[in-house]
């Protein structure tokens, strides 16, 4: 993956694990790229931080 790339990690997650997901992070080869881990659940990020993950995603955005 060449494209710019906001990866979305759970420190709580067992289906991605953190591990998995810092992985998959890795092996991006796009230069603009960003790791954000949260407090939570499998896909539970937008519910557990509602904003902090908006404002995130919004910066990622802006920054493109």
């Amino acid at each position: 993956n060449k494209v710019s790339t906001l990866l979305i990690g759970a420190t709580r997650d067992d289906m991605c694990t953190p591990e998995d997901s810092k992985e998959i992070f890795n092996q991006i080869a796009a230069e603009n790229k960003q790791y954000y881990e949260t407090e939570s659940e499998h896909i539970k990020s937008y519910l557990d931080y509602p904003e902090e993950y908006a404002q995130r995603i919004m910066s990622f955005i802006k920054n493109l």
